[in-house]
């Protein structure tokens, strides 16, 4: 029995908008059949499907917006994912009362981590938006 093993560098997607998620592994291995357009809105729908069959929710995280909202703070979204798929998950799990605003790169010329999507954020109307406050899987420094 012959056998072919091929090594190939997986490209770092990790903040990436889903298109160029998509993008980057046509151009790492193109593949034959639905565009790739197609395949971005399959992930997307396939995505949104998994949300809102597992629920899953991490513990404490309406509490935390709650203390949020009890400090007057306001609260934004910056993300990576398109606007619709945004609203559906905060929807799905009752959240979208506790954010003031909700920002998505998905027609920025760039994703994340590059800081548009929250810049663009911090400019829609906020009391508070002199005083921005990052939490997410990464820091941010100035």
């Amino acid at each position: 029995m012959l056998t072919c093993h091929v090594a190939v560098k997986c490209p770092d997607t990790l903040g990436l908008r889903i298109d160029q998620t998509v993008r980057m592994w046509y151009e790492t291995l193109p593949w034959h059949g639905p565009s790739q357009q197609e395949v971005t809105e399959r992930i997307i729908t396939r995505a949104m499907t998994l949300v809102d069959q597992t629920a899953p929710l991490l513990p404490g995280v309406e509490t935390a917006l709650q203390l949020c909202r009890e400090q007057g703070l306001k609260i934004g979204l910056a993300s990576a994912s398109p606007l619709k798929m945004l609203e559906q998950v905060l929807e799905i799990f009752n959240l979208r009362p506790y954010f003031d605003v909700l920002a998505s790169a998905e027609a920025l010329p760039y994703s994340k981590p590059h800081p548009q999507v929250y810049l663009n954020a911090a400019r829609q109307p906020c009391d508070r938006s002199a005083q921005l406050r990052h939490a997410g899987r990464f820091v941010l420094t100035a």
